[in-house]
């Protein structure tokens, strides 16, 4: 899935906030959740673990690049 499709159904507010403008299509979700558990494959391969994974957590940058919160 392109990054540009993640892109579009999104809208700046403030200084660089974004804000979904409607709901996530299916392929969107899984590429989310793929990049999710790709993040949590590294972290684990560090020997480390995130405690607190839940949607408020997992950030996404202006390029649609999975980040995980804490």
């Amino acid at each position: 899935m392109g990054e540009k499709k993640l892109k579009k159904n999104y809208f700046k507010i403030f200084s660089g906030i974004l804000v979904h403008k409607k709901p996530l299509a299916e392929d969107e979700i899984a590429t989310i959740v793929c990049d999710t558990l790709n993040a949590l494959d590294y972290l684990h391969s560090m020997h480390r673990i995130h405690r607190d994974i839940k949607a408020g957590n997992i950030l996404l940058t202006e390029d649609a690049i999975v980040k995980l919160g804490n």
